[in-house]
């Protein structure tokens, strides 16, 4: 028992310690939390973008293949 309560500052110490860091961390995560929220994702943005070019370019190839029906020169991007 006198062992016990002679390592129960140590143990109380260490739980003292954590508490103190995650209260001094805790508007450095909130922080990072909106800004992440706020800032626009790209990775959306450059799907589309890439979708579209593919697109385009697979009208462009099938234009050249079987040639235009009105005769006017591919759309070009």
């Amino acid at each position: 028992m006198r062992g016990f309560v002679c390592l129960l500052p140590l143990l109380l110490c260490g739980c003292i310690v954590k508490t103190a860091v995650d209260v001094v961390t805790l508007p450095v995560r909130a922080t990072v939390g909106v800004a992440k929220a706020v800032t626009p994702n790209h990775a959306k943005e450059d799907r589309k973008r890439g979708r579209a070019e593919r697109k385009a370019e697979k009208r462009a190839t099938n234009d050249a293949k079987h040639g235009d029906d009105d005769g006017a020169p591919p759309n070009q991007p």
